[in-house]
């Protein structure tokens, strides 16, 4: 069978299950994007009550220890990619091992300063409203907000979504000014853009690396 693969572009734009990366195929249509949002929307409450934990505890892990993998996060990633068009075991796999990587790169974000305020968040969903109003998407992002109770459930989501997700980009932006700065541009466009192409495939690498020096437990 052959996949269906929702564009990266509407994934990012929804800022679904941190922003999840997804190879692109333009030929998907709105019931992808529909079945997608029926899938999660059941996992919103769960979501919220293990970020409310989260955050009374949170320690950053060093190396070699054990991370904590919400069964949530796993159950919401499995099924973007049983509705992607993955076969059942294909689909476990991939979204264990996606699981493990954000959640490195939370600890990793955390342990290096990395965090974020509730105000920071919802000055973040402000800016994605606004964007969503203008998006050449918005059919399919209302498609995938209309699966919820209300829009205002749809957007309590993401609040808890980017509790993670915001210190993970906050992160990697700064990883990425880093590497470019150290790459001597002068300032050519160009060649910036080149270099963070590179830096983006660089990225992925250190990723799943990263996952090697960690233990796991699911809960």
């Amino acid at each position: 069978m052959k996949k269906k693969i929702l564009s990266a572009a509407c994934v990012a734009a929804m800022g679904l299950v941190l922003a999840m990366p997804a190879a692109a195929n333009k030929g998907n249509d709105i019931s992808d994007v529909s079945e997608w949002g029926d899938s999660i929307q059941e996992y919103a409450e769960p979501v919220a009550e293990e970020d409310a934990a989260i955050e009374e505890s949170l320690e950053p892990v060093a190396a070699g220890e054990e991370i904590v993998l919400p069964q949530t996060e796993i159950d919401m990633a499995k099924a973007f990619y049983l509705d992607a068009g993955y076969g059942e075991k294909e689909a476990e796999e991939a979204a264990l091992q996606y699981v493990k990587e954000i959640n490195v790169l939370y600890q990793e974000a955390i342990a290096n300063g990395y965090d974020v305020t509730d105000q920071e968040i919802r000055d973040y969903l402000e800016e994605l409203k606004q964007q969503y109003e203008t998006a050449e998407n918005k059919e399919e992002i209302q498609a995938f907000m209309d699966q919820f109770d209300s829009e205002e459930a749809y957007w309590d989501f993401q609040f808890e979504i980017y509790k993670k997700d915001l210190p993970i980009q906050k992160y990697n932006e700064a990883r990425e000014r880093e590497y470019v700065e150290e790459q001597n541009t002068d300032g050519n466009p160009d060649e910036i853009l080149e270099i963070q192409n590179e830096w983006a495939d660089e990225f992925e690498e250190e990723k799943a690396e990263a996952v090697e020096n960690y233990e796991f437990t699911v809960e």
